[in-house]
This record gives structure tokens, C-alpha cells and sequence, in this order.
């Protein structure tokens, strides 16, 4: 077996610290759900939730369908180890498809009081395609350790189908782009530990129909954190995984009918933005070049911060699936 040439440690440290820059933006706040929802109370209408709350909420989860729609669990799936270099200076490069399915609770029909507003599940498939390119080796610091603070380097494109049943208006298409940090490179006694941090840009959302106002947000931008341990076994490669997603945009709510006391036109939903824990895992089976894989995951829904607005659960998680082919060379 060649053995494989040691990357330098300086060079993949600053790669760890370019990876963290591009997780760690400050968040513009944790509370504009509630902030609206003050807001609303105070020019609503009968004390109760307005259209322009309901918006907030409605804001809120689908932002968070959609991101997750996006991101999926596993930065590259079916694999917790980096790519690294094949033969001393060459890369190894990797190209992959996924097809995916998102499950996420909504709010698609929302008024002036919880008898105007409509509940509901969307059902979101997502398609995907990614390459990704080995850079560094990283280092052996012992006889089977070895991969450490190799790096990876990936980008992408997708699209995420948004059912209209649920008030969404047209679809959503993405790019994005990452990084993945070796920690251990998978070997006959060791699993594969790696870390990544992606970024996706995604395009308009206008979502809400049938009642008193709807939601516009532009350029969603899902910020994922992710750590992956996985081992070939004989029956094929299984790995788990945790992350870390932040959905950010900007918007406005817009009223489409005649909303009392709440003032005309919009009302801005400027760096409206959100976050949360998911957990996945996934099984693949490798024949030579070519892979299979497939992924489950689970998200945490959100604490409730407008406890009038009753018609939708908040805190329920959502769920996805995808489904993955990958050629490496």
C-alpha cells in the first residue's frame, strides 16, 4: 500500500480557523418572534393574535423548512472520513447526487384570530448535487491514527420543491459551499471522526394564502455545523451524526386584505433569523468507485414565544431523508 504524504499542520490549522469563521457569524437576535409579537398585541385586534403574529411564526417555521430542505444531515454523505490526496500532489475528487424528502410543520392560512389560521405538515422533496476535493493529507500521529486535521473543500447546487397546498408560491434553488476537517481518518481499529461547516444561499420564499397576510423572505442562508463518526463494517458503512443549523434572511410580512388597527402595506422582517440541534445517521455500501447511501435524520422543533398563537405546534421537530450516489476518483 503507498503510503500516504504528511500535510503540513500550519497549513490545515489555518484551514480549521477559516472553517470556524464561516460558522460563527453573530446572530442579529434570538427574539423577533416575540419582539413582533409585542408588537402586533399593541395595535392587534380583540387582544388576540394578529395577522401580522401569525406571520412571525409562520416566518419562523418556514425559514427552517426550507434551510433544513437545503442542508440535509451529513455534509458529504455516506463517509465520516476526509478524501485526502491519492498519490503524493494529486487530489482525490469527488462528485455526488442526492435526492431528499423534508417533513416540517407550517403555517399556511393566517388571520386575525385562531379561527382564521390553518396548521399543517409540508412535505418537501429536494435535489442536490455536490463536488468535493481532497487538499490536505494532515498528519499521522501515530501507526494507525492517522488523517488528522486533514481538509476537504466541497460546493454545491440544489433545488427544494415547496408544496403550494401549504401556501408556498413557486420553488427554491440554493448554492453553497464548505469545508470538512479530518480528526481521525477512518482505519481497521479507528472510526472516522470529521467536522464540517457549509454555507447555502437560497432564493425568494413567498408562503401564506387564503388569509389576512403572507410572508416574502429573500436569500435564505442556512449556516451548518456538523460532526460525523462512522466505520465500514461488513455489511456495509454506518455513521452518526449531530449538527447545528442557522437560518437567516431578510423579508417583510405583507397584508393582503383589510387587517385592523395593523399598519398597511408591510411590516419588515430584516435580519430575521433562527437556529437549532439535529441529529442523523445513515448506512452506505461502496463498490469500488461508486457509492450508495442513505440518510435519516431528525431536527428540534422551536420553544414556543407566542403562547396565544395555539393553532400550530412550535416545539414538533421535523424529519428527512435522502437518498445519495457518489463517484470518487
Amino acid at each position: 500500500m503507498t503510503e500516504r504524504r504528511r500535510g503540513r499542520p500550519g497549513g490545515s490549522a489555518l484551514a480549521l480557523l477559516v472553517v470556524a469563521g464561516v460558522a460563527c457569524v453573530p446572530s442579529p437576535g434570538g427574539a423577533q418572534v416575540a419582539e413582533l409579537g409585542e408588537r402586533c398585541l399593541q395595535v392587534g385586534t380583540l387582544g388576540g393574535p394578529t395577522a401580522c403574529q401569525g406571520a412571525a411564526v409562520a416566518t419562523r417555521l418556514a425559514q427552517a423548512g426550507v434551510g433544513l430542505s437545503l442542508a440535509g444531515g451529513n455534509a458529504f454523505q455516506g463517509a465520516a472520513s476526509t478524501l485526502g490526496r491519492r498519490f503524493g500532489a494529486s487530489p482525490r475528487v469527488a462528485f455526488a447526487g442526492r435526492v431528499g424528502v423534508t417533513r416540517f410543520p407550517v403555517l399556511d392560512r393566517f388571520g386575525g384570530n385562531t379561527g382564521s389560521s390553518s396548521a399543517d405538515w409540508a412535505l418537501a422533496p429536494s435535489f442536490q448535487g455536490q463536488v468535493t476535493v481532497g487538499v490536505l493529507d494532515g498528519f499521522s500521529p501515530g501507526p494507525t491514527v492517522g488523517g488528522l486535521l486533514s481538509l476537504d473543500l466541497l460546493a454545491n447546487a440544489g433545488i427544494a420543491l415547496l408544496p403550494g397546498g401549504q401556501g408556498f408560491q413557486g420553488n427554491v434553488a440554493s448554492w453553497g459551499y464548505g469545508a470538512r476537517v479530518g480528526i481521525i481518518r477512518e482505519s481497521f481499529t479507528l472510526p472516522g471522526i470529521t467536522l464540517s461547516a457549509t454555507r447555502r444561499h437560497g432564493g425568494d420564499v413567498d408562503q401564506g394564502a387564503g388569509g389576512l397576510a403572507r410572508v416574502h423572505f429573500d436569500d435564505v442562508v442556512t449556516t451548518s455545523l456538523r460532526m460525523v463518526v462512522g466505520k465500514e463494517l461488513m455489511f456495509g458503512g454506518i455513521l452518526a451524526g449531530a449538527g447545528w443549523d442557522r437560518y437567516a434572511s431578510d423579508g417583510e410580512i405583507r397584508y393582503v386584505g383589510p387587517v385592523l388597527q395593523v399598519p398597511p402595506d408591510a411590516t419588515p422582517l430584516n435580519g430575521f433569523d433562527s437556529s437549532r440541534l439535529l441529529f442523523f445517521g445513515s448506512w452506505s455500501r461502496t463498490f469500488l468507485v461508486m457509492q450508495i447511501s442513505t440518510e435519516f435524520g431528525w431536527a428540534r422543533g422551536f420553544d414556543s414565544e407566542t403562547p396565544l398563537f395555539q393553532t400550530v405546534d412550535e416545539g414538533a421537530g421535523s424529519f428527512f431523508g435522502t437518498f445519495s450516489l457518489r463517484l470518487t476518483i
